[in-house]
């Protein structure tokens, strides 16, 4: 799932697809901007893995995994994140079909992909990480800011020496899992999203460029991610408005998550604007923004360090986490989801945003076998394959 769009493979044959949500952009795949529900891909793709990518910039891409190790991306190319390269005249356009994703070592085999709001990512049978998209906040890792329309390889900052299992892209922000259960991160850090200390970013010396006041009122009680900015967003957007594309900040480099400790983590989730971290042991951590309950400490305070989630409802042997905005979703060993940030039931009766600050069990009729979370949504898929 994206916040937009949300796209399931179907068996046996892996080649067609199930698909719902925005289609303008062609992040569908079904070589139209229209949505289709049910379509086979235009190729021959035995599909291994989907990631599907977008956010609340109107702009919405997927990520497929072949069986062979090949990566297809189809939908919005204006950043970058398709990884496919300029197309004619130097455009980045939309692809309303899926394309294979050209890497630089010929003969590259991926095992695990990523797509983020506007960037990408995927790991290779080596262990090897590569970014490519959109890299304003520093989030491929490269060292810098500058955006990348293929994929690059990560490997500054010692990270080269790591063989990486899997990555999850967010919001703005990377997270990086090794093989040894180590987290790594780079991106924006100014949420608490990294789990770790970090530098600030590095800003030109002219003066922001300036937002005008009546461009920016108050939002509604309880706030909203596509609602004008507050104080506090307006004053970073203003810093942002000053970065510049070189930048020595550890925001733009792959770092370790410290705080983790020798703790072995066997899953991360990257969301908008927080991250999940799952150990071997089941247990569930957290950091980031908590503004809308995301974190699931009972709280809607920010945290910049993995702090576990403690709850009666979460369930002790949860095998899957997931990040969406402002949202989070647990699946356990036994197929039960549970819940919490963001509601998907609409606005309060004080006409605020509804958030759940704990973890919250999903009425289910069948144990769920995957699970993911977009925006205002959330999909799970039953023994028997019904979604």
């Amino acid at each position: 799932c994206s916040p937009v769009h949300t796209v399931a493979g179907t068996l046996p044959d892996r080649a067609t697809l199930r698909s719902y949500g925005h289609a303008r952009r062609g992040a569908l795949g079904n070589g139209t901007r229209r949505n289709a529900p049910v379509h086979s891909l235009p190729r021959a793709i035995a599909v291994r893995q989907i990631s599907c990518g977008g956010g609340l910039v109107q702009c919405s891409h997927t990520l497929l995994l072949a069986e062979g190790g090949a990566v297809y991306a189809a939908g919005t190319g204006a950043y970058g994140q398709l990884g496919t390269g300029y197309g004619p005249g130097g455009t980045l356009p939309d692809l309303l079909v899926p394309k294979r994703v050209t890497f630089p070592e010929k003969g590259t085999v991926c095992t695990f992909i990523s797509a983020g709001e506007i960037h990408s990512a995927a790991v290779t049978t080596d262990g090897d990480l590569y970014a490519w998209g959109d890299a304003f906040c520093g989030q491929l890792g490269t060292g810098g800011k500058k955006p990348q329309v293929s994929p690059i390889h990560v490997r500054l900052n010692d990270f080269g020496d790591e063989i990486v299992a899997s990555v999850s892209c967010g919001g703005r922000h990377t997270l990086a899992l090794t093989d040894e259960g180590r987290v790594w991160s780079c991106g924006l850090g100014h949420y608490g999203a990294l789990g770790r200390a970090f530098t600030p970013f590095e800003y030109g010396t002219a003066d922001a460029l300036p937002v005008p006041e009546d461009a920016v009122p108050r939002p509604p009680p309880g706030g909203d991610p596509r609602a004008p900015l507050d104080e506090e967003q307006r004053a970073h957007v203003d810093l942002l408005a000053r970065m510049t594309l070189e930048d020595a900040s550890d925001q733009c480099v792959m770092c370790p998550v410290e705080a983790l400790g020798d703790l072995r983590v066997a899953e991360v989730a990257a969301g908008h604007r927080h991250s999940l971290y799952l150990d071997a042991e089941g247990r569930v951590y957290s950091s980031g923004w908590g503004r809308y309950g995301e974190l699931g400490h009972g709280d809607i305070e920010p945290c910049g360090i993995p702090r576990r989630v403690m709850h009666a409802d979460l369930p002790s042997d949860v095998v899957a986490v997931r990040a969406g905005v402002d949202t989070s979703l647990v699946l356990d060993r036994a197929g039960r989801a549970a819940f919490w940030g963001r509601r998907m039931d609409g606005l309060s009766s004080e006409g605020g945003t509804a958030v759940t600050t704990i973890p919250v069990p999903l009425p289910m009729e069948v144990p769920a076998v995957a699970a993911d979370c977009g925006f205002t949504h959330v999909v799970l898929v039953g023994l028997e394959g019904e979604v």
